[in-house]
């Protein structure tokens, strides 16, 4: 009984062991792969083209996503063209012409993408070294923006400073960006490599067709004349005394004003309607209680003649400041502005050395003394009508002296015994001559 028991029992449980056994070889069933459908080949940034001896990586996108293995196996086959590709999809040009590239896929489909490549010449670098068409800069010209165009490339020119047209004294910079041309490139350009004709230096780095060129500095910008205006029409123009003594010579006319005739001394004086005149006096003389209309032309000329002072005064940036610290005697001036903050001293013979256009202005803001027997010279076509002395304190012309040029005078003028100027003399206060010269130019 025990023993049909137990064989009951194991019966059972050979029966469960069973029945396990079978669910568990039911869910063992084997998945099948996901197979590829699908390859497109790209070049790097979509380039379907490469320059012979260069390389070009190549990438794959497969489909589907969930493909159970996405690896390809990379080839190239040889069109008109040869290549060599890597492993890794890396292409290496070695023949002009096209090439096939082909990425076929790893798992059983064995699918195939195929992307032709063309082989391109080398580009060749820019090698004309001379840039042209880049004018060195000129004041007030207006400056170059492009470059003579070649085989090779196009460019473009910036300028710093950006003035347009180019200022006087300046020193400009063209940056020139050179543009290759099909088949040329700026890769193999050694530095410095290029030439700008009228430029300083023209510096470029290794392997750029970016090219600095500095130009000298533009000439300086030539000085306006100071506008005399209706003050021009008078050799000697006062507006508190005009007075002589001893045999003075004057060559144009006089001009005082707001004060009357009786303030011209030592003239001996005819009056004339409107006028007057004297031996001494080559031209005529006005006052501003004579006849119209010479009282209000007298008033025009005093305005501007304080005008021109002003502006003489205000211009700015000298060429020389303070130079000699105001000893000038003995110097060889260039036409300019010059200017000094005390008085200015002439005791040797001073030579103003320019051609007939050049223009001199000097800013004295004390006193200008010239010594006796000295002499202002005028060389290389220099003319007295474009020298202008701005004084504001007093011009005096020592015994025997010369001076060339308009002395505009803030206080007063005085030209002592046998001194003379080739000039005017333009006074906001009183002009005093001893036998003096004053010779109005020939033309002003």
């Amino acid at each position: 009984m025990n023993t049909l028991k137990n064989l009951t029992k194991y019966v059972f449980l050979f029966a469960i062991v069973g029945i396990l056994s079978f669910a568990v070889g039911c869910s063992n069933d084997t998945t099948l792969p996901i197979n590829v459908t699908g390859i497109t080949i790209t070049g790097a940034a979509d380039a379907i083209t490469v320059s012979n001896g260069e390389t070009l990586q190549m990438s794959a996108a497969v489909l589907p996503l969930d493909a159970t293995d996405a690896s390809v196996t990379w080839s190239v086959a040889s069109g008109s063209g040869t290549a060599t590709i890597s492993t890794t999809g890396l292409l290496t040009a070695t023949a002009v012409g096209t090439v096939s590239v082909k990425a076929t896929a790893n798992d059983d489909s064995a699918y195939e993408g195929i992307l032709t490549i063309t082989v391109t010449a080398p580009n060749v670098a820019i090698n004309i070294a001379a840039i042209t068409g880049v004018t060195a800069p000129v004041r007030s010209v207006t400056p170059d923006l492009t470059v003579v165009e070649t085989d090779q490339y196009t460019a473009t020119i910036t300028w710093a400073p950006s003035d347009s047209p180019y200022a006087g004294s300046t020193v400009y910079t063209a940056t020139i960006t050179l543009a290759p041309k099909a088949g040329y490139t700026t890769t193999g350009v050694a530095a410095d490599a290029f030439t700008v004709s009228g430029a300083d230096t023209a510096t470029n780095l290794v392997n750029s067709g970016v090219v600095t060129a500095v130009f000298p500095a533009t000439s300086a910008a030539p000085l306006a004349r100071v506008e005399l205006g209706t003050a021009a029409d008078y050799v000697i123009l006062a507006e508190t005394l005009i007075s002589t003594t001893g045999v003075t010579h004057v060559t144009g006319d006089l001009g005082i004003s707001p004060y009357a005739t009786t303030f011209i001394t030592g003239f001996a004086l005819v009056d004339a309607t409107g006028y007057a005149t004297s031996s001494l006096v080559t031209g005529s003389v006005y006052a501003a209680d004579m006849a119209d209309p010479t009282p209000a032309n007298l008033t025009t000329a005093v305005a501007n003649m304080i005008t021109a002072y002003n502006d003489a005064a205000a211009r700015p940036t000298p060429d020389e400041l303070n130079l000699g610290t105001g000893a000038i005697g003995g110097l060889i001036l260039a036409p300019g502005l010059y200017k000094w903050d005390g008085t200015v001293g002439i005791g040797a013979d001073l030579t103003l050395n320019g051609d007939a256009n050049d223009i001199w202005i000097f800013q004295i803001s004390g006193d200008l003394n010239m010594a006796s027997d000295f002499e202002v010279l005028l060389t290389g076509g220099a003319k007295p009508e474009n020298i202008f002395w701005q004084v504001a304190g007093i011009a005096t012309l020592g015994e025997r002296s010369h001076m060339e040029g308009v002395i505009l005078s803030q206080t007063d003028i005085v030209l002592q015994t046998g001194s003379s100027i080739n000039g005017r003399l333009l006074a906001q206060t009183q002009v005093t001559l001893d036998a003096a010269t004053v010779l109005e130019p020939t033309i002003l």
